[in-house]
């Protein structure tokens, strides 16, 4: 995005479009509704700027601009992106959206949930401070359409390095201990929250980040309890492939913890009830020996104990 400025007649903006138009999907059926539409309305400008640019994408990113704006009654632009639709005429036969996909499910995306929601639950409800980097807020009015993914909390004040990588991970960590507190409470801002905080630490990974590193041992733990509470919310609204992936990712981060798991108990907990849930959806997937592993690796757990 920094790269492209704001230049239409840089080749890479219209395909800077696409992967906005992308990510707003995908963020408004799993991720941060304020991101999604702040993707899509960007997604949009570009593509206009290019007399329409790819319609499919352009398609995709009014869908959710439509659907999120409504969703949070701001209606006016949401009926500006459906002029914008009717405009470009009856949308051709092809494969649905991934939030058309997931608003076909008896349990459709909360889209009116937002992090920024979430953390006013955490504050009334816990007495948590919404956390900053330095002078700035970790959410920004999605009208402003200034953060479009999740590490953009870190790397909009920080810009690119090491710095931004280890601020996502305190950022990461402090939303998932709100987040485990929140779940309880609130099961559906504290999942936002929770998946919030593995899109930050995940990012921070990629990242390469030496405080994850060497804060593992007191981060995993929580990391792996939220994504254990998110993976079987999404296996009881009968989303199986999120179920998985989410128990997979909690899996991994169980596996980094040793050695750990062998003398903090804790972490060992931790670790066996997310090797069981991760065994038992791997035996309904149909990969028994994934499945016994996972299974056999808790036994040994559980056996310390």
């Amino acid at each position: 995005r920094q790269a492209t400025g704001d230049d239409p007649g840089d080749p890479r903006s219209l395909d800077l479009a696409r992967v906005l138009a992308v990510n707003a999907d995908v963020l408004a059926a799993y991720g941060d509704p304020d991101l999604a539409v702040s993707s899509a309305d960007l997604a949009v400008r570009r593509s206009l700027q290019h007399g329409g640019g790819d319609e499919a994408h352009l398609r995709r990113a009014l869908a959710v601009a439509v659907a999120v704006h409504a969703a949070h009654g701001r209606h006016d632009l949401a009926d500006q992106a459906a002029t914008v639709t009717r405009r470009l005429g009856p949308a051709p036969a092809g494969l649905p959206t991934v939030l058309a996909l997931r608003q076909g499910t008896p349990r459709p995306p909360a889209l009116a949930v937002t992090v920024a929601t979430a953390l006013d639950a955490a504050r009334q409800r816990l007495g948590r401070q919404p956390p900053r980097i330095g002078d700035r807020a970790v959410v920004r009015p999605a009208v402003d359409v200034e953060l479009v993914v999740p590490l953009d909390r870190v790397l909009v004040p920080l810009g690119p390095g090491s710095r931004s990588a280890d601020a996502a991970t305190r950022l990461g960590g402090t939303l998932a201990r709100t987040a485990a507190e929140l779940l309880p409470l609130d099961l559906a801002r504290g999942a936002r929250l929770g998946l919030e905080a593995h899109a930050l630490l995940a990012g921070a990974s990629r990242l390469e980040s030496e405080a994850l590193r060497y804060q593992l041992p007191s981060l995993g733990p929580v990391w792996a309890a939220v994504l254990l509470v998110c993976s079987r919310q999404a296996e009881a609204d009968g989303d199986p492939e999120l179920a998985m992936d989410l128990a997979a990712w909690a899996g991994g981060v169980a596996e980094q913890l040793f050695p750990a798991t062998l003398v903090d108990r804790e972490a060992r907990t931790v670790a066996v009830d997310v090797l069981d849930h991760h065994g038992r959806l791997l035996a309904l997937h149909g990969e028994p020996d994934r499945a016994r592993d996972a299974t056999l690796a808790a036994a040994r757990l559980r056996a310390m104990s």
